[in-house]
């Protein structure tokens, strides 16, 4: 389950806009707090956030709190007032997929990212090594 914080009505953000996850320290106890050796904070809260791109301005943002969670949804969530308006969106690999950029298209939004070679649903074309 991820739980949306609502973002601030009185700003938009430009055309531009990114996902990707980070950690909010949090040394407390509760049920989702996660470890991640790799992060600065090692300890503390994940959140996923939606955040402009050539600022980095977050504006909007969920807290991760159970693994079950679909990324196609999460990022539907995060955009769901952004939706409709000509969007493009900047992904890592844990994000792109086929089958959000075709929800992304039909929402009349733009997905550009890396993928990994061995996705599910991509076409055999892109798994191509000879690829150029």
């Amino acid at each position: 389950m991820c739980v949306l914080i609502s973002s601030l009505p009185a700003y938009t953000p430009s055309q531009k806009i990114t996902i990707d996850e980070g950690m909010c320290k949090f040394q407390g106890h509760v049920y989702f707090k996660q470890y991640m050796p790799q992060k600065p904070n090692k300890y503390g809260m994940q959140l996923y956030m939606l955040s402009k791109s050539d600022t980095g301005y977050n504006w909007n943002f969920s807290v991760y709190a159970d693994e079950r969670s679909d990324t196609v949804t999460l990022v539907k969530t995060l955009l769901a007032n952004l939706s409709g308006k000509g969007y493009t969106l900047f992904t890592d690999r844990f994000y792109t997929s086929p089958i959000l950029a075709s929800e992304l298209e039909a929402a009349k939004s733009a997905l550009v990212g890396t993928t990994r070679k061995y996705r599910w649903g991509l076409p055999c074309a892109i798994k191509d090594p000879n690829l150029q």
